[in-house]
Formats: structure tokens, sequence, C-alpha cells
């Protein structure tokens, strides 16, 4: 080499001839680059639109080709069609996580959701740069993981207390128990296990770890994961009021909706009726027998009031549902007996000169059931008003009527 600037300078002459290579082969290049597909990790976060997500390639060496820098340059777009933009990641020797003899392995990391080539003309392939050589490579596609949240749908609250009582299974599949109130819990999202934390009055009076029974979606993904829980909670004779607090593995914390009500309630029992008669049946047709009816519980009054049952068990054959008091009467919307728990009940005219019958509460605050001790007994008003004389005979009669006198 002859320098041609200084006359002082000496010539170059170099120790060895230098070999300029020409570039690499883009197939070669491209096979000697891989992506490891297990190591591709989508977004997880606490708040949507975070930059969790990365994933990792590694270079097999090839001799001759290792003594140049490799540098590369990821673009980005939210479409599968593009167009993509310039990410502003550089990819380069600060980013090798591991080198042996034959490969190099390079972590890519702070990705948000998204496709990842390297250049936006060519939806498959991204490139990598290495002096003058340009690498046609797949895109990467890096997904996000919805943050965790309770599942409302209208026919589920994703979180509820259910109280103690006795009526019908939720909507959800939950059944009350009489024991105990019940936490149900619909989670979707974030990551499982979740933690359960259940607070009254500051201190954690239980603590629960949720699994979720999903099972992983291949890549691209993500992971949607839920799970649903059912916690018994202790019964006081008292009602007391909880906090909840759900934790996923990866520290969320779970917004509780607003329109959870954190109190439960002691369950509210019949303890006793009291049936008074305030008008006793007589032997006319029209006659009927009117009971006022005193209910006795453990709080007083309730809401929605009682609805009555009464069948009657005199008779042959099984006991006769007692009109106004039927089977559907028992499920009706309106209470024969409203919240104070004092109401009267009627007995229709009946045949005999005495009836016995079964008589049954249903709390409508609860669902629960009370049935009256000693039931109930009519009898027909006995009340000789003359002696008549009918057909020449002297009778005394209740309730009689002759057809003429003598």
């Amino acid at each position: 080499m002859k320098d041609l600037g200084n006359k002082y300078c000496d010539d170059y002459v170099a120790s060895a001839p230098i070999v300029i290579n020409p570039a690499e082969d883009p197939a070669a290049l491209k096979a000697r680059h891989t992506i490891d597909p297990t190591k591709i990790n989508n977004v997880v976060g606490c708040t949507p639109g975070g930059t969790t997500g990365s994933f990792e390639f590694t270079r097999t060496i090839t001799s001759g080709r290792e003594d140049v820098s490799f540098e590369y340059e990821l673009f980005y777009s939210t479409a599968a069609a593009g167009p993509f933009t310039g990410s502003g990641i550089e990819v380069g020797d600060g980013d090798i996580i591991e080198r042996t003899t034959s490969t190099v392995r390079y972590k890519v990391t702070g990705l948000k959701a998204g496709l990842l080539p390297t250049q936006s003309e060519e939806l498959s392939q991204w490139y990598l740069w290495s002096g003058c050589d340009k690498l046609h490579w797949r895109v990467v596609q890096i997904t996000e993981r919805p943050i965790p949240t309770f599942d409302v749908n209208p026919a589920n609250p994703g979180i509820e207390i259910v109280q103690a009582g006795c009526g019908a299974a939720t909507s959800y599949g939950v059944t009350p128990k009489q024991s105990n109130a019940q936490l149900y819990l619909n989670i979707k999202g974030g990551t499982p296990p979740y933690k359960v934390e259940i607070y009254e009055a500051g201190s954690v009076i239980i603590t629960r770890q949720v699994t979720s029974s999903t099972p992983p979606v291949p890549y691209p993904g993500p992971t949607v994961y839920t799970a649903n829980a059912t916690i018994d909670l202790p019964a006081k004779d008292v009602d007391y009021t909880i906090v909840v607090k759900v934790t996923d593995a990866n520290g969320c914390v779970l917004a509780i909706p607003s329109s959870f009500v954190g109190t439960v309630k002691t369950l509210q029992k019949i303890t006793g009726v009291t049936l008074n008669r305030t008008q006793q049946m007589s032997c006319q047709p029209t006659g009927t027998e009117q009971v006022t009816m005193t209910v006795t519980r453990t709080n007083g009054s309730n809401t929605n009031g009682y609805n009555v049952y009464i069948r009657k068990m005199t008779g042959a054959g099984a006991p006769t549902e007692v009109a106004g008091y039927d089977s559907a009467a028992r499920t009706a919307g309106t209470a024969q007996i409203g919240g104070t728990g004092v109401g009267t009940i009627t007995f229709p005219q009946i045949a005999e000169e005495s009836a016995d019958y079964e008589i049954t509460l249903t709390d409508k605050d609860t669902g629960c059931t009370f049935v009256v001790p000693s039931g109930y007994r009519v009898e027909k008003a006995k009340s000789a008003t003359s002696k008549l004389l009918c057909n020449g005979r002297n009778l005394w009669r209740y309730c009689f009527t002759c057809s003429r006198y003598s």
C-alpha cells in the first residue's frame, strides 16, 4: 500500500494478503438463524399496553463469517397485513445471553404486543443486517394476556356473597346453605394461581389459593386463564362486613366491582307461630273460620313476608290442599303474611264437624320453611238456640232446620 499524501511516510506492506469475502448467501445466512418457540414470551402485566414481551434467537457460528458485527433492527405492526414501522429496537452484542463454540444466543426484551419483522414490505420476513448482508426471516408475533378481572356477565356477577338461606341455586350454580354464607368468585385473565384474602375489621380471616384448569394455548396465544371458586364464610350471630383482595401470580390486584356488597348477613329463622281464632266457623254454607297468625323470628320482621301453605289432613285418602293456600300460592310473588309477621288466614267451609290442618310457612327473604308444630283444628260452632217440635218430637239440634212445625 503506497502513501500518496505525505512524502515522509513510508509505504505500508501488509504482512499477509487481505482477503475480502463476498457477501454471504442469503439462504445460508437465514439457515444459520433460528427462533426458539419455547422462549417467545407474551406481554403480561397489571395494566394494558405493557412492554414485557420477549423472544430469543440463535445464530450458528460458521468459520470465516464471524469476524464482523451482527446488528438486528426490529420493525413493528399491530396488523398482519402491516404496514410495519421502525420500532426503535436494535439488537447487538449487548443482547447476547449465551455464547458457545458453535452458537450465539440473543434475547430481545421490552416488546409490546404486535408483529415484529425487520422490514415493513414483507410480512413473512424480517431483516438481519450484518455488514452488507441482509437476512430474510419470519415474523415474531407477540400477544398480550388480558389483565386479571372478575368476569361479569348477565348470568354471573363475577364476585358475590351468597347469603345463608334455603333458596334455589343461583344462575351461576351456587346453592345457598343454611349453615353459612358463601363468597363466589369468577376470575378471568392474569396468571394463576390467584391468592384470595378476606378481611374483617382490618384483619385477615380467610386465605385461599385458587387455581385454573385452563390449558396453555400454543404460540402465538395468548392463554386466557379462567377460574372460579366458592369459599365458605364464618357464621356469626350478627351481620358483619368483609373486604376481599384477590392477587394473581404476577402481583396484580383485581379491581372489585362497585356492585359488590360486602355485608354477610346472619340467617334469620322463624322460631314460632301463634294462631288466634277471631271468627269460628259456623254451620252455615258460607261460614268460614278466620285466624290471626303471628310469626316470631330471630330478628323480628323481615322484608318480603311469608307464603302460607295449608293442607287438610282429616278424611280418607291423601291430604288435600286448601284453596288460596295451595302449591301455587306457596311460590306466589305476593306474600299472604306481610313482613311484620302478623296477618289473617281464612279456612273455608267444611262438610265435617271438625278438621285438622297442616300449616307450612315459607320465609320469602331466605326461602326457608317452617311447619307449625301443633297444626290447627277447625271445629264448627255448636249453639242450640231453641227447643223445636218437629214431627211431633222434641229435638235439640245444632244448626238444624225443620221443613215444618206442628
